[in-house]
């Protein structure tokens, strides 16, 4: 009986460590320049409160059911929480946004920053006479990392581009089958993804959205 637990011990580690961490992307090391690059953009003749009004409805309609905003002079920060559930573990975190923006003559120059915070709960193994139980244990925390892929940042300004001067508006099914990685998970994983009204969207973006509510008719 102590064999077989040491071995269901160990399985159970292998498996929580490939749910945990076996499918995140690899982050690229990016210079000075690639941060600055990714990170600011400059909005074209509007003003300071528009930005950060927007950046916030960004957010909202990428999960208004667990998104929590805070605004200041010149900054919104806001948070969207997630919880997931895996039978045997579970993990809940965030993905935190601090959005600057600076009003320079007739434009308005913003910084964006995400960062991703989690907490994995991690199921401790008991054994005896009575077989083989778990009992929930905190695993260590990864707090506020900066989340280094470019297409969340862009995806992220384009949305309030959209809604400012009418581009088209990028939906997640979209980015995910134009850049074909998850990149974009900032504001597309587990987010309900919604569509401001009367947005503009690209051919394929108006197929895929429609073939999406189709199925949860269904």
């Amino acid at each position: 009986m102590k064999i077989v637990g040491g071995i269901v011990k160990r399985l159970l580690a292998v498996l929580l460590i490939l749910c945990f961490c076996g499918c995140a992307p690899v982050k690229p090391n990016l210079t000075r320049a690639d941060w600055l690059n990714m990170s600011t953009h400059t909005f074209k003749k509007t003003n300071v409160n528009d930005v950060l009004t927007l950046g916030e409805r960004v957010l909202l309609l990428a999960d208004p059911s667990d998104v929590q905003t805070y605004h200041l002079q010149n900054k919104m920060v806001g948070s969207r929480r997630y919880l997931v559930y895996m039978v045997i573990a579970a993990s809940f975190g965030s993905y935190n946004f601090d959005l600057t923006a600076i009003q320079k003559g007739e434009d308005v120059e913003s910084t964006l920053f995400i960062g991703h915070s989690a907490q994995p709960v991690m199921p401790m193994v008991t054994g005896g006479e009575g077989g083989i139980g778990a009992t929930a244990g905190a695993g260590i925390a990864n707090i506020g990392s900066p989340i280094p892929h470019k297409d969340t940042y862009q995806l992220f300004f384009s949305r309030i581009e959209s809604m400012l001067n009418g581009s088209e508006w990028k939906t997640c099914d979209e980015v995910r089958e134009n850049t074909k990685n998850m990149y974009s998970e900032a504001l597309c994983t587990l987010a309900d993804d919604n569509i401001p009204e009367g947005a503009k969207l690209s051919k394929r973006a108006a197929e895929l959205y429609a073939a999406k509510k189709t199925a949860q008719i269904r």
